[in-house]
C-alpha cells in the first residue's frame, strides 16, 4: 500500500459525512448552545425600603442568556432606586449596585441583557430597591419650594423580550 498524496473520492465523501454528522450533533446538543433564561415578570409597586424582586429560571448546569425589559414609572417624587441581582452577569446597563435617580412623573426603560450563571438550585433574580433619598439641602432664606419631595412609591414592571 503506497500513499500517493491523494485521497480517493470515497474517502473524501466519508470525511465529509463525518464532519456534517458531528456538526449536526453539536448543534442539536442542548449543552452545546446557550439557552434562554426566563424572567418571572410582572408589575410591582414599591415604597421606601422595599424591593421589587423578579426571579429568573435558567439551566442548572450551563450558563443561559437573559433578554428582558424593565420600566420604572409612576414615581411620586424624587426617588433613588438601586439595581441588585443574584446570579445575573450584566452585559448592559444598569450594573449591579447602580443607583437610578428619578423625579416625579419620570419613566425610564432599561433593556437588560446578560448571562445567568449556573446555580445549584437555579435561584437567580434581579431586583430594584427604593432607598431613602435625603431631602434637598436648603439654606434659610433660599427659595426651596420648587424642589421635589422624596418619593413615597414607584412602579416597576419587567418582562422577557418578545412578550
Amino acid at each position: 500500500m503506497r500513499f500517493a498524496g491523494r485521497m480517493k473520492p470515497s474517502a473524501i465523501r466519508a470525511v465529509g459525512t463525518i464532519a456534517v454528522t458531528l456538526s449536526v450533533a453539536f448543534l442539536a446538543a442542548p449543552e452545546a448552545r446557550a439557552a434562554n433564561a426566563v424572567l418571572e415578570g410582572g408589575v410591582k409597586t414599591i415604597e421606601s425600603g422595599e424591593r421589587a424582586v423578579f426571579n429568573i429560571k435558567g439551566a442548572a448546569n450551563v450558563p443561559t442568556d437573559l433578554a428582558a425589559q424593565c420600566t420604572i414609572r409612576d414615581v411620586t417624587g424624587r426617588a433613588a432606586i438601586t439595581f441588585d441581582a443574584e446570579g445575573y452577569v450584566p452585559l448592559s446597563a444598569p450594573a449591579v449596585g447602580d443607583r437610578l435617580s428619578l423625579t416625579r412623573g419620570e419613566t425610564r426603560d432599561y433593556s437588560l441583557n446578560g448571562a445567568i450563571r449556573p446555580a445549584d438550585k437555579g435561584e437567580s433574580y434581579i431586583a430594584f430597591s427604593m432607598i431613602d433619598q435625603p431631602a434637598s439641602f436648603c439654606f434659610p432664606g433660599m427659595e426651596c419650594g420648587g424642589k421635589d419631595k422624596v418619593a413615597t412609591k414607584a412602579t416597576v414592571e419587567c418582562r422577557n423580550v418578545g412578550e
